[in-house]
C-alpha cells in the first residue's frame, strides 16, 4: 500500500521527492516484488532500511524533521511535507467479538482459521469467510474469494436458484428509477459530441490532448468537442450530460480509460442523458496511447487522433440497441481436469446444473498428481482422491479423458463445442456439445530454457 500510494503521488505531483522507510519488503505475492522493483527503476521512489529514531516538528517552518540512522549506521535528519505512518494489516477491530458470536475459530494471529485445501470455509459449517478477515491479500484475491464463496452458498441454496428475475438492465446495475425516457433520433444527422478526459498527468501527460481537441473539431458531423478534467468523476459525468442535451446531441464519443473498466459507466451516462446507451463509442487513451508510447508524446498524440478517426466513423453508423433474454443453454464445459477444474465443475454441478468436463491426460488430477507434501503438512494426494471420487461419482458431471476440444462457436448462453476423443484402442470418437459457459482451467507448466547451462552441463 505505501508503494502504491508512493507511485500515485509521482504521478500526481511534478517534482515530488518519495521515501519510504522499511525494515524490511514485505513482498508476499509473486507479483509485489515486480512492482516494488518497478517503484524503484521507474519512479525513483527510494527506499531506506532502519528504524525510525525521531519525527519532529520545526515551529519556524512546521517542516517534519525525522532523525533515522542510515544503511551505515549514521546518524542523519532530513525534513518532509508530510509523514505518513504507513502499517501492516491486522484483524478488524471487534473480530473476537464476531467470532464468538458466530463460534469460529481464529487463527494465533486473530484471523480467521481456514482449512488448508478449503480456505473459504471457517470452522462453522455453513459459514464462509472470504476478503481479508481471512488473511492479508491484494483486491484481486479479494474479488475472487468473494466470487467462491457466493458459488459455496449456491450449492447450499441450489434449490432456490433462479426464483427471482433479475432487475439489472445493462449498463445499469440496478433497475433505474425516473429514468428520462430515450429520444427517437432515428433520421436525424449525426451530431457527434467528443469529450477527451485529460486524467491528469496519466493522460495529458503524455498525449497533447488540446491538439487531439482541435484536430476533432474540423472533423465531419463532430457538433461539440470539450475536454473534461476527470470522466469518470461525478463533475465530468455531470458535464458530459449537460453537453449533450444542449448541443443537441445524437451520438457520443469519450476518450479516456479502458472500456473493460469505463464503457459501462459511459453508456450509464449516455442513457441517463436520453440516448440509447450503445450510441456512445469509447476510445482507449490510457492503455493503447498513454502507456504504451510514454516515451513518445508525438506518436501518442498521432496514434490518439487516429483511434479516434476510427471512432468517428464507427459511431456514425451506430444504431440503438436493444437486448432480448434469451434463456441460457443449462450446461457448463470445463476444460483441464485438474484441482481447478474439478472444483469449479463440482461447484457448478452441486448448484444443480449439468458439466461436461473435459481432460487431455487419460486421467484427472493436473499437477496435483506429481505433488505429496505441503509446507503445511497436509496431505495433497488425499485432496486428489477426494476430488477426483466426488467428480466421477457426481450425478451431473459428464467425464471425458483423452479428450480435447477442436472447436468452439456460439456466443454467452448458447455455445457448442466439438470434442474428439483417442480411444484406448487408438480410434477417435467425436462429440458435440451444447452448453451456456466455458471455464478454461488448462493450468500451466514449470519453465524449462537454457538459462545458466541449464540442461547443458553433464552434471
Amino acid at each position: 500500500y505505501a508503494t502504491k500510494e508512493a507511485m500515485i503521488a509521482k504521478e500526481r505531483i511534478p517534482g515530488v521527492h518519495c521515501q519510504i522507510f522499511i525494515m524490511d519488503e514485505r513482498a508476499f505475492n509473486k507479483e509485489f516484488n515486480a512492482y516494488y522493483e518497478r517503484a524503484q527503476k521507474e519512479y525513483q521512489i527510494e527506499y531506506t532500511r532502519c528504524r525510525i529514531s525521531a519525527v519532529k516538528e520545526d515551529p519556524r517552518t512546521h517542516d517534519l524533521i525525522l532523525r533515522y540512522p542510515d544503511e551505515e549506521g549514521r546518524m542523519r535528519e532530513d525534513r518532509f511535507d508530510l509523514v505518513v505512518l504507513s502499517l501492516g494489516s491486522r484483524p478488524p477491530d471487534g473480530a473476537r467479538d464476531l467470532a464468538r458470536v458466530l463460534g469460529i475459530d481464529l487463527n494465533p494471529y486473530g484471523f480467521c482459521e481456514t482449512d488448508k485445501f478449503n480456505p473459504l470455509e471457517t470452522s462453522r459449517p455453513g459459514i464462509y469467510v472470504c476478503g481479508t478477515f481471512q488473511s492479508p491479500k491484494e483486491i484481486a484475491e479479494t474479488i475472487i474469494d468473494a466470487a467462491g464463496a457466493a458459488g459455496d452458498v449456491m450449492r447450499l441454496l441450489r434449490e432456490h436458484l433462479g426464483e427471482h428475475p433479475s432487475s439489472r438492465e445493462y449498463p445499469f446495475l440496478w433497475k433505474p428509477d425516473g429514468l428520462v425516457p430515450e429520444r427517437d433520433v432515428r433520421g436525424e444527422p449525426p451530431r457527434v459530441g467528443v469529450f477527451l478526459c485529460r486524467c491528469t498527468p496519466t493522460l495529458d501527460g503524455v498525449i497533447d490532448v488540446e491538439d487531439v481537441a482541435a484536430w476533432a473539431r474540423t472533423q465531419p458531423d463532430v457538433a461539440h468537442v470539450q475536454l473534461v478534467d476527470y470522466g469518470c468523476f461525478e463533475a465530468g459525468q455531470d458535464a458530459i450530460q449537460r453537453a449533450i442535451r444542449e448541443h443537441g446531441l445524437n451520438r457520443v464519443v469519450v476518450g479516456a480509460c479502458s472500456h473493460r473498466t469505463h464503457e459501462p459507466l459511459f453508456q450509464k451516462v449516455t442513457r441517463e442523458a436520453g440516448l440509447n446507451p450503445y450510441l456512445m463509442e469509447m476510445v482507449n487513451l490510457r492503455e493503447h496511447c498513454a502507456w504504451v508510447h510514454v516515451d513518445d508524446p508525438a506518436g501518442a498524440t498521432r496514434k490518439a487522433k487516429e483511434m479516434l478517426r476510427t471512432a468517428l466513423a464507427r459511431v456514425r453508423l451506430a444504431e440503438p440497441v436493444y437486448k432480448e433474454a434469451v434463456v441460457p443453454e443449462p450446461r457448463a464445459l470445463v476444460v483441464g481436469g485438474g484441482v481447478s477444474g474439478m472444483t469449479a465443475a463440482l461447484t457448478i454441478a452441486d448448484a444443480g446444473y449439468e458439466v461436461v468436463l473435459v481432460e487431455r491426460e487419460p486421467e484427472l488430477g493436473g499437477n496435483l498428481r506429481y505433488v505429496y507434501y505441503v509446507a503445511e503438512g497436509e496431505d495433497p494426494q488425499r485432496l486428489l482422491r477426494d476430488l477426483v471420487n466426488r467428480v466421477v461419482g457426481h450425478e451431473r458431471i459428464r467425464v471425458f479423458t483423452r479428450t480435447e476440444v477442436v472447436s468452439h462457436t456460439g456466443r454467452v448462453g448458447d455455445f457448442r463445442a466439438l470434442l474428439r476423443t483417442t480411444t484406448r484402442t487408438g480410434e477417435t470418437v467425436e462429440t458435440e456439445i451444447r452448453h451456456g459457459v466455458t471455464i478454461v482451467a488448462t493450468g500451466g507448466q514449470e519453465w524449462r530454457g537454457s538459462v545458466y547451462m541449464y540442461g547443458r552441463d553433464p552434471r
